[in-house]
């Protein structure tokens, strides 16, 4: 299944434990990609072998696979809108801001 998505260029997501599964089933191989930290990948995955493509931010895109940390669910959600291409980047760039600051912008009501 997992080369048919792929293939199909079916877009991935995996955010908190669920990068693990990712990781498990080789998702990561040659991609950019980051979860709760480079040490949860290694010592819950045995033969994990990509640190070099790890990015120690909230979440990352790379070529259909997104991945987040538990911590990164604002910018896990705007990484797949922007995979999918749901809302224009002006506002997509405003959604993060509002959930991410838990405030709407001054003049809004």
């Amino acid at each position: 299944m997992r080369v048919r998505l792929d293939a199909q260029h079916v877009p991935i997501a995996a955010i908190c434990g669920a990068t693990l599964a990712i990781c498990r089933l080789g998702l990561l191989r040659g991609r950019r990609h980051t979860s709760n930290g480079l040490e949860y990948l290694r010592s819950d995955v045995p033969g994990y072998f990509e640190a070099a493509n790890y990015v120690d931010i909230p979440a990352v895109r790379d070529r259909g696979l997104i991945t987040a940390s538990g911590l990164g669910d604002v910018e896990f959600a705007r990484e797949l809108f922007e995979e999918l291409t749901v809302l224009s980047a002006e506002d997509r760039a405003a959604w993060a801001t509002i959930f991410r600051s838990a405030r709407l912008p001054e003049g809004s009501a």
